[in-house]
């Protein structure tokens, strides 16, 4: 019994360090810069523009922030001059991670936007 009980200690114990452990490595900018494409990729896919931003902080399971995003139409409309979809100064969008890690789709529960500029 004593052992199977120390058994069940070590599983919970190489859990409990797994995840403690992928909670610090979200926090390394490589790891965020890795989930910051996929999610841009995601993105992309749906529209046939470019997107770009400058810098991005990853709330752990919770939400992404990114700084002056830039949204281009990689195809504008003939005649039109705005190849510029969107500017965003700062957008935080609170999201399920449960998408991106099992390759279903990215649902976003809500988004802030602050000094956004928009050609649609």
């Amino acid at each position: 019994m004593k052992k199977a009980l120390r058994i069940l200690a070590i599983i919970l114990g190489i859990i409990l360090l797994i995840v403690l452990g992928a909670v610090v490595a979200v926090q390394h900018p490589k790891v965020q810069g890795a989930l910051a494409r996929k999610a841009i990729e995601r993105f992309t896919k749906n529209i046939d523009g470019t997107i770009t931003f400058d810098e991005m902080s990853i709330k752990p399971f919770d939400a992404i922030v990114l700084r002056n995003v830039v949204i281009l139409d990689n195809n504008p409309l003939p005649g039109s001059n705005a190849d510029t979809l969107a500017k965003v100064g700062f957008l935080s969008a609170k999201f399920s991670a449960a998408g991106l890690l099992h390759g279903d789709a990215f649902y976003l529960e809500r988004a802030t936007l602050k000094d956004g500029e928009f050609n649609l």
